[in-house]
Formats: C-alpha cells, structure tokens, sequence
C-alpha cells in the first residue's frame, strides 16, 4: 500500500547583499547552497524522492530545487517552476496542489513563509514544533505530510505530519 505525501520545503537561505533589486531576483546565499545540498542528501537518505516537484519561480527557490534534484538524483528539467507559489496566498498554495497532486503518490513543493507556514499548518492534524525563536518553516526546513492510504488533497487536516526536519537539526 502506498502513502501518500507531500514535502514541503521553504528555499534555502538568500543573499540579501546582492546588487538585484527585484526580490524575485535574489539568489541563494553560500549558506543557503550548502543548506539545500544537505536537506537534498536528508530526503534521499530518507527516500523521498517525489513524482512531481514544483517550485516557486523566484530565483532562489529555483536554485534551491536544482540542488536538491541534483542530491536525489531527478533531472533538474523535472522541476516545474510556477509564479502561483512566489507572493501566493493559501488559498493558491492549495490550487497548485490540487493541480499537479493528481495521479502521483508524492509533491514536493519548493516556496515561501509566511505561506508555507499557513500550509503546514493547514493541512495538518498534528501541532507543529517550533524553534527556540518562534518559527517553524525557518528557510531549507523541510516538512513531510503524509496522507496515508488516501490520495493527496487540500481538505483542512487531513494528513499528518510525518517530519519536520531544519538544517541546524542535522548532525554535521
């Protein structure tokens, strides 16, 4: 039987010095390179590869879903990079779930605070930990809901919260 989940990943840490004026231009920081490549070596040591990933279409979080496809090995054409997920609200967090969780068993989405917190906490039933500070999705966190038997969806609580997993929780 298969579980169903979805992986939830807000980008990994961005230069905030860089000349871009656009904040959708910001790259990722060498820090936030080195975070991606470690929550990408995590989920492949944990196996979760997933069938559809997609990310928001902000340089950083483009650049995040390449590293991360890199470390568990999908090709870095697979990742849809959509603007629905940059600057979006929950409600268009739960529509672009809706429209690529159909006939897969896994979604990786790759995108934003204060959004992803919302989702997260949205969809599941579980109360999320948070960090010393107060946050819970801090940038390369990773969490993984699992639907169970049933196919990913958007209904409130409906999947638990398997793992919530930040790069300063990881051994080095």
């Amino acid at each position: 039987m298969t579980d169903y989940r979805l992986i939830i990943m807000r980008h990994a840490k961005s230069d905030w010095h860089t000349d871009r004026s656009l904040d959708i231009d910001r790259p990722l920081a060498t820090r936030g390179k080195r975070d991606a490549v470690r929550m990408g070596k995590w989920l492949l040591g944990k196996k979760l590869i997933p069938d559809c990933f997609i990310c928001s279409s902000a340089k950083r979080a483009r650049q995040t879903a390449a590293l991360l496809a890199k470390e568990i090995k999908i090709p870095e054409s697979d990742i849809i990079s959509t603007e629905q997920i940059y600057a979006a609200s929950l409600q268009n967090l739960l529509g672009v779930l809706e429209a690529y969780s159909n006939g897969v068993s896994s979604v990786m989405m790759v995108g934003h605070n204060p959004e992803l917190d919302e989702l997260v906490r949205f969809l599941t039933k579980d109360r999320p930990t948070l960090t010393k500070k107060g946050k819970l999705m801090t940038t390369s966190a990773i969490a993984v809901l699992n639907f169970g038997a049933k196919a990913i969806t958007s209904t409130p609580q409906s999947a638990s919260l398997e793992y919530l997993i930040r790069p300063k929780e990881l051994e080095n």
